[in-house]
């Protein structure tokens, strides 16, 4: 409470002991010029000091009780519709706040769910080009392998022939008992071979 209203509140409740006397004074005056009161007789003075204290009453409490009270009013008033004021914006703001969160939410689920695919398209490429490198290295194995196998057949089938010629040189000379020199030998080797050769 205000110190200026707590000071308006002495001096009315001071006020009031005066306004209790001011009535008795006033109903002592009454009786005192009317032994018998009648009731239906209108009492001017009474009236006129009756009215008289009541305004002044009005005028006091006016002055000092009823603008404090209507100000506490309005002061209350203005803060229960602050406070609502408030309570109204910070609805508004978590409700924002609850919109940008779940726009936020939805964009990172985007974001996710495109990073995921991204990652699944890059798998896919990887093994494909792991495949198509391996399919490679096949071919290029099997290739090279060919070549081997054949490049030792070959090489097989010509020692093979150089041991024929020298088996059958070997054998010409116990048969016909004389010397092949190395020039009738290669001569022989050579023939061996493309004899074989139109067979194979």
């Amino acid at each position: 409470m205000k110190p200026k209203l707590s000071g308006k509140l002495v001096m009315l409740a001071a006020s009031m002991p005066l306004f209790l006397s001011a009535t008795a004074w006033a109903s002592e005056v009454r009786e005192a010029v009317e032994e018998k009161p009648d009731l239906m007789k209108l009492d001017l003075g009474s009236l006129i000091l009756t009215l008289l204290i009541f305004a002044c009453l009005l005028v006091i409490l006016g002055k000092f009780a009823w603008k404090p009270i209507l100000q506490g009013l309005k002061s209350r008033e203005q803060a229960i519709r602050d406070s609502i004021e408030a309570a109204a914006k910070a609805r508004a703001d978590a409700e924002q706040s609850g919109r940008e969160l779940e726009a936020k939410m939805a964009e990172v689920q985007r974001q996710a769910a495109q990073q995921l695919q991204q990652a699944k398209n890059d798998a896919l490429k990887l093994a494909e080009t792991i495949k198509q490198q391996a399919e490679a290295e096949s071919a290029a194995l099997k290739d090279r392998t060919i070549r081997e196998i054949d490049a030792a057949r070959t090489q097989a089938l010509a020692e093979i022939n150089t041991h024929a010629a020298e088996l059958g040189t070997a054998v010409a000379r116990k048969i016909l008992q004389r010397d092949v020199n190395a020039d009738d030998q290669q001569r022989l080797v050579d023939e061996s071979l493309a004899e074989m050769a139109k067979k194979n």
